[in-house]
């Protein structure tokens, strides 16, 4: 089965566990540089865009480190999250191939 985008989308927006998983995905597509500036210095098509770097970045941190985020944090992260579904249908697809 090919993933789309929407249909990630809704599974982010209906299940925790989407959500961070794919907030692990797209931190591990950054650089290792940028994810230790958490910052976005190349653009390869990949991770987080200049502006959710820094926030989105300290997010896969801190869900690495207590395996959950605060109700805000998970509110502010699915907001953002939403827009890298696309992203996300890619790297799900790539992973079958």
């Amino acid at each position: 089965m090919a993933w789309t985008g929407s249909q990630i989308r809704m599974k982010m927006i209906e299940e925790d566990r989407w959500l961070y998983r794919g907030l692990l995905a797209i931190h591990n597509k950054q650089t290792a540089d940028e994810q230790r500036c958490r910052e976005t210095k190349e653009d390869n098509g990949v991770g987080f865009n200049g502006v959710d770097a820094q926030i989105l970045s300290k997010y896969a941190e801190d869900y690495k480190k207590y395996k959950r985020l605060t109700p805000k944090q998970l509110a502010v992260c699915r907001n953002k999250m939403l827009k890298y579904a696309n992203q996300l249908a890619k790297i799900a697809n790539m992973k079958g191939e």
